[in-house]
């Protein structure tokens, strides 16, 4: 694996955190959608023209259709999100 793929690999932990919750179904039920738009310069390898030099320059991470009421409450036997029990 590449440098870039192992990064955002190891920085996804970080991201379920703050968008899985424990429900009475599931431990680690996903309350959320989560979009990551990765950024890459391209440019011409004057050695290699047919094979241009590419490298991730950012990431934009969107989170879609959070359950916010999770935030101030939730049902009996679930919890909040897990970056709540993970800041302690």
């Amino acid at each position: 694996k590449s440098m870039s793929v192992t990064k955002i690999i190891e920085g996804n932990p970080i991201f379920e955190a703050f968008g899985n919750a424990k429900t009475c179904g599931n431990n680690n039920s996903s309350r959320f959608g989560k979009v990551m738009k990765l950024q890459f310069d391209i440019r011409e390898d004057s050695m290699n023209p047919d094979m241009p030099h590419t490298r991730m320059v950012g990431c934009i991470n969107s989170t879609y259709l959070l359950e916010k009421s999770r935030v101030i409450r939730h049902s009996a036997g679930e919890r909040g999100f897990h970056i709540f029990y993970q800041l302690l």
